[in-house]
């Protein structure tokens, strides 16, 4: 990519997993590409980084700008670094290295809601490893449960638990 007369050795893509960094403007977010970038422990930075970046003529490390949200992760109780850091854990866990974050691999989910909504929620589970049920009704009868067995969350859980890179501490997203 040109910046100026600057050549740095980046390529601008839009698709998330196509990435290695995500460059932000000092928030998190609740997107579905800052969703995905963190299961997919992506190098999430600021704009600073890149402004650095360019100033210095050469690619920085990310790591030296790292994205505070100080708002965000007290109202969320979460601390995003950490988050990274079980992303990172838990990708390097698995061999061959997952393609998706693995946060999820062991849960299923079915959406209720708009169109984009439901495809919003689905691209976060995805990402994270998770499956997405497209027919409830068929799922339940294939285990013979009916609805026992199945927890119902507000759609925020799949945010929640993207952000946090955690399954605990749910239960304020319970709709029972």
């Amino acid at each position: 990519m040109f910046i100026g007369n600057l050549k740095l050795n980046v390529i601008l893509t839009e698709g998330v997993y196509k990435a290695t960094h995500l460059v932000t403007n000092g928030n998190i977010l609740r997107t579905v590409k800052f969703l995905s970038a963190v299961s997919l422990n992506l190098k999430i930075t600021t704009k600073k980084w890149l402004d650095a970046s360019i100033e210095d003529g050469k690619l920085l490390d990310p790591d030296e700008y790292p994205l505070v949200d100080e708002i965000v992760e007290r109202e969320q109780m979460f601390n995003f670094r950490d988050s990274l850091e079980e992303a990172r854990k838990d990708r390097q866990a698995t061999y061959p290295p997952s393609k998706t974050g693995t946060l999820l691999q062991s849960y299923k989910f079915y959406f209720s809601g708009s169109k984009s909504e439901i495809i919003t929620l689905e691209q976060i589970v995805r990402s994270a490893g998770g499956q997405v049920i497209k027919d409830l009704i068929n799922q339940a009868e294939k285990s013979r449960s009916g609805r026992m067995g199945y927890r119902i969350y507000n759609k925020d859980v799949a945010i929640i638990t993207s952000l946090r890179q955690s399954m605990k501490k749910l239960d304020q997203f319970v709709v029972e």
